[in-house]
Parts: C-alpha cells; structure tokens; sequence
C-alpha cells in the first residue's frame, strides 16, 4: 500500500480547510478538529499515513506538543513525521517541539508557492 495519506489536526476549520485545499493535489488529506478520532483513523491507517500535521493547540483536550508526545511514545506511531505549525509561535515554542521529536515547525499565515 501507498503512505499517501496527510492527516491534518487543528481546531480552526479554516485553516483545515486552507491545509486541505494546498495538499490535496498531493496526497489523501484527512482533517480533524479533534485529536481523538484524528488519533484513531492514523491508527487505522498507519500503512498510509506519510505525514501528520499539528496545530500546536489542536482542540480543546490536549495541545499540540501533548498529542506529539503521545505519537512519539508510541511504537507503532513513533516514526510517522510530525509537522507542527502555529501562528504565534515563539523560539521557545519551536525548539521545544523539536526535542519533542518534532520533524518541523511551521508558522502561519501559509504559502503554498
């Protein structure tokens, strides 16, 4: 099977929605408001999943860096690259998501070019 699919979390359906909208031409975009059906359909799909996207506050349960952890303190999860992004991030922020295992840290607004 094919890691075609971009699983993306964050709780602003607009940004969802602008995610989606510059990825879909690539991959099989999934988005969540939520972590926890996003967490279930990453775990149903883990032989797609290339890559997750994370608002570092996605939703109103958990935040971004807590979600990371979580993927990455799992063993079936821990390789899947996971892409952080917020739109006021501090360095702080930043580095703190990298030695959580972060593979990158993106800060909106977003460009596609």
């Amino acid at each position: 099977m094919n890691r075609d699919m971009l699983v993306i979390i964050d709780e602003a359906p607009l940004d969802l929605a602008i995610l989606r909208e510059i990825f879909k031409g690539l991959f099989h975009v999934e988005c969540f408001e939520e972590t926890r059906p996003a967490i279930a359909c990453i775990h149903r799909n883990l032989s797609r999943v290339c890559a997750i996207l994370l608002g570092i506050r996605p939703g109103k349960r958990k935040s971004g860096l807590q979600v990371l952890e979580q993927l990455q303190t799992a063993e079936k999860t821990e390789a899947l690259p996971v892409v952080l992004f917020a739109s006021d991030a501090k360095k702080e922020d930043v580095l703190h998501a990298v030695e959580k295992g972060a593979a990158d840290f993106l800060i909106k607004p977003f460009n596609p070019l």
